[in-house]
């Protein structure tokens, strides 16, 4: 699985951070990762430290508030994807069928209204 930062996408106006290059099993461990994450999410989840996700040009933290903002540069190359503990359970609903295996397509992980979109796809397309 790989993280990258799309400055400029091809085909939308905004910026994007995409998770790409994956199959069921990569899907399963990040949600794996995820979910133990929500037990005690008393520090950020940094996803490029996690063992099977590599960071090509950017990294993104998960951090729980209590109003979703999105995903915002915090620092050139670094970002930060702040949402609320229901909208993080949203995005593993979202996650669900790339669990398995022969799922194709992809999954915009939130729906608000910010510069940066957060996109989930086994291809990189979209």
């Amino acid at each position: 699985m790989k993280l990258r930062h799309l400055a400029s996408a091809p085909t939308r106006d905004d910026e994007l951070v995409r998770l790409f290059d994956f199959g069921s099993e990569e899907s399963n461990l990040l949600v794996a990762s995820i979910t133990q994450w929500l037990r005690d999410t008393s520090t950020p989840l940094e996803l490029a430290e996690l063992p099977f996700i590599s960071a090509v040009n950017c990294s993104l933290r998960l951090v729980v508030v209590t109003q979703d903002e999105g995903i915002h540069e915090v620092s050139p190359g670094a970002y930060d994807c702040r949402l609320t503990l229901d909208s993080f359970g949203q995005m593993l609903e979202l996650m669900g069928p790339f669990r398995r295996d022969g799922t194709t397509g992809f999954q915009w992980l939130y729906d608000l209204d910010t510069p940066i979109e957060f996109l989930f796809s086994p291809n990189g397309s979209w």
